[in-house]
């Protein structure tokens, strides 16, 4: 049962990468999506340096595998450290994956002063 709990959060984790990754390609019309997702990204960030960069997703991951079987040894290797990995076969450092959130963030942030501005401007 915790297996499949694991499994599902494999999933979500994809699905998030996909939308902070590919949020930036929405169209302009879809203004209250945009907005949402540079908040996500941001908060993305936030969470994880409260977390200390271990995103809570893997935490969780890892917990339910270690409740799945208690001889699982928890490695707290990066989600997409791992995806890289299994898919491609090589290895990108935390630091990369860290610097590309923050970016990521970054963006986000840049993305949302320019819509307000746009809408101020639009008044």
């Amino acid at each position: 049962m915790y297996g499949v709990l694991a499994d599902m959060v494999v999933a979500i984790h994809i699905v998030v990468i996909v939308f902070m990754v590919g949020g930036y390609l929405l169209p302009k019309k879809w203004k209250r999506t945009k907005i949402f997702h540079s908040n996500f990204c941001v908060m993305v960030f936030i969470v994880q340096v409260m977390y200390g960069f271990k995103c809570p997703l893997v935490v969780l991951e890892e917990y339910l595998r270690q409740l799945d079987n208690p001889n699982y040894i928890i490695t707290w290797t990066p989600f997409t450290e791992r995806l890289f990995m299994k898919l491609f076969g090589i290895s990108i450092s935390s630091d990369a994956i860290i610097c590309i959130i923050a970016l990521l963030a970054i963006i986000g942030i840049a993305q949302l002063l320019t819509m307000r501005a746009t809408k101020k401007g639009d008044d």
